[in-house]
């Protein structure tokens, strides 16, 4: 397990945006891209578009700690049983995988996936408890998956 991500890459990740050319007078002549992402905040992320990323990826997001033993579980019996792959990340997870680590189906990156999950959810929550003086338990939960949602909304390609 030496060798992990440093978690700090996640919030300071830089993604593609336009390059744009201006005349002298700083009127846009053209806008070069192979994406063209602009960060938004969890506020200016439409709440249907977190339900449906929710029902579909990952139903108990705002109650599990950043992995989910019970899907976990759920998908080893399946695996095991009728012999079908079945995902078991939960949405932290997903962010981990595809920002930090490989998309290899091996133990070892999955081990690593579970152990960041993990830890970015610590220092997120170390963030908020910084930043937000006096939140309760649960808002502080509420504010760090909201950051998690943020991110992974604004890193993951659909």
């Amino acid at each position: 397990m030496k060798d992990l991500p440093n978690i700090d890459e996640i919030e300071n990740f830089s993604f593609k945006q336009a390059t744009t050319i201006t005349d002298r007078n700083g009127e846009v002549l053209y806008r070069m891209f192979e994406e063209n992402r602009q960060y938004v905040s969890y506020e200016e992320i439409s709440s249907n578009f977190v339900e449906a990323i929710i029902a579909t990826e990952d139903k108990r997001f705002w109650e599990n700690a950043g992995i989910d033993p019970l899907g976990m579980l759920r998908a080893l019996i399946t695996d095991l049983r009728y012999g079908k792959t079945q995902g078991a990340s939960t949405l932290t997870q997903q962010l981990i995988k595809l920002v930090l680590l490989s998309p290899e189906k091996k133990i070892e990156r999955k081990l690593k996936e579970i152990i960041l999950a993990m830890k970015l959810s610590k220092h997120i929550e170390k963030n908020v408890k910084e930043n937000y003086k006096g939140l309760t338990t649960s808002e502080v939960d509420r504010k760090v998956k909201e950051k998690i949602m943020e991110l992974y909304a604004n890193l993951i390609f659909f």
